[in-house]
């Protein structure tokens, strides 16, 4: 009886100390997936090791870059006063230019600075060492859109990625130009809603525009 007893004894050490191990296992492999996917350092050491903790922390700031510089682009129409807008920016291989549509801005034009000439619908070209992207039909934010509009579901932003038009490290110039809106100015230029077309010289569009370079980081 003793012998038995003392066999037992070790066969039930045995057990514990593999349950132990698998117990261990599981819970680095749930602080690793908290530490590559969400960035936060705040793993519970929980052991759960569960894939809805990679799934819901992926894509983020990790590394915890400067966000990329944003600022607001006014352009008038082809043949207006300010047809283009040039950001200059350094970079080797990644370039990639957000667009965030704008209500309308006040005119430039002289003797009219304060005449507004609506749109709910925009879109927008960018330029990049040659190569040309236009966004697609964006979507004023919070401008109500009626059952015809051009961009009744449309996004109100757009990420255009230039880094396959990059030739290596050096200066580069994002040229913004060329805008389209959905403003009637053939019928009645105070209501939008029609079909899209281009930006009279006169008349001004508006986005924010944020460029990502190498090192920065973009808010999708």
């Amino acid at each position: 009886m003793k012998s038995f007893s003392f066999f037992s004894m070790i066969g039930l050490m045995v057990l514990l100390s593999a349950c132990g191990s698998n117990s261990t296992r599981d819970r680095t492999l749930g602080q690793s997936g908290l530490s590559d996917g969400s960035g936060s350092g705040s793993g519970s050491g929980s052991g759960s090791g569960s894939t809805s903790n990679n799934s819901t922390n992926t894509g983020g700031n990790i590394y915890n870059l400067p966000l990329a510089p944003e600022r607001v682009v006014e352009i008038t129409g082809q043949g207006g006063m300010t047809p283009a807008y040039r950001i200059s920016a350094e970079t080797s291989r990644t370039l990639k230019v957000k667009v965030a549509a704008l209500p309308a801005p006040h005119l430039t034009v002289p003797g009219y600075t304060n005449w507004v000439f609506p749109y709910g619908c925009m879109r927008i070209r960018v330029t990049v060492n040659g190569t040309t992207q236009a966004t697609q039909v964006l979507r004023v934010a919070d401008a109500a859109q009626g059952s015809n509009s051009p961009c009744a579901n449309a996004p109100t932003s757009q990420v255009l990625d230039f880094s396959n038009a990059m030739t290596g490290d050096g200066p580069v110039d994002v040229i913004v130009s060329s805008p389209d809106y959905d403003n009637c100015r053939t019928s009645n230029p105070m209501y939008y809603g029609c079909q899209m077309s281009a930006v009279w010289m006169n008349h001004m569009a508006a986005a924010n525009v944020s460029v990502q370079t190498d090192g920065t980081w973009l808010n999708p």
